[in-house]
């Protein structure tokens, strides 16, 4: 492999970090913490309530739980949406900044932070509605819930040598 000299280096480096400032925001975070109503209980969007059925089926919930349950699931779907709404802006402001003549590292600073904040109470209003929706069930249902989660967990586990394990240190070459 050929080595490149340190000015060129420097060149590239250079023009690779002012790309990278000229580069549109990362979008806002996608996967099972954006999801649909049901969010981290199901791994996929739930419009239909199909997910939510099934796994009423599975854990065999009552007519009264599933009340419960929908109308908690409609409360953290406005809170997620209201959070979400505000993420564009922020994505607006933060580009702005970045492509001003003269980049505040402070301002960064204080918009990644915002968006930072943001990002964090979804994961909350996440989290408090999986606890919610646990405390609605029994010990029995609870228990068939992490048995439920394990097993699609194990379905999606990755396989050895998938990009999960890119960051194991290989075993030394003898």
């Amino acid at each position: 492999m050929k080595e490149i000299p340190i000015k060129t280096g420097m060149l590239l480096l250079t023009m690779c970090t002012y790309m990278g400032l000229k580069a549109d925001p990362p979008p806002p975070p996608t996967g099972p913490m954006m999801m649909g109503p049901i969010g981290i209980i199901f791994p996929f969007p739930d419009p239909e309530g199909k997910e939510f059925e099934k796994l009423s089926t599975e854990l065999k919930l009552t007519k009264e739980q599933k009340d419960k349950i929908k109308t908690s699931l409609d409360k953290r779907e406005i809170l997620l949406k209201e959070n979400m709404e505000r993420m564009p802006s922020l994505h607006e402001d933060l580009r702005n900044i970045l492509e001003s003549e003269k980049v505040e590292l402070s301002s960064v600073r204080s918009k990644l932070q915002e968006i930072s904040n943001i990002q964090l109470e979804l994961r909350m209003i996440q989290i408090q509605g999986r606890l919610e929706f646990e405390s609605q069930l029994t010990k029995e249902q609870r228990t068939n819930l992490k048995a439920l989660h394990k097993k699609r967990m194990d379905q999606i586990k990755p396989k050895k040598g998938f990009p999960s394990d890119r960051f194991e240190c290989p075993p030394p070459k003898l």
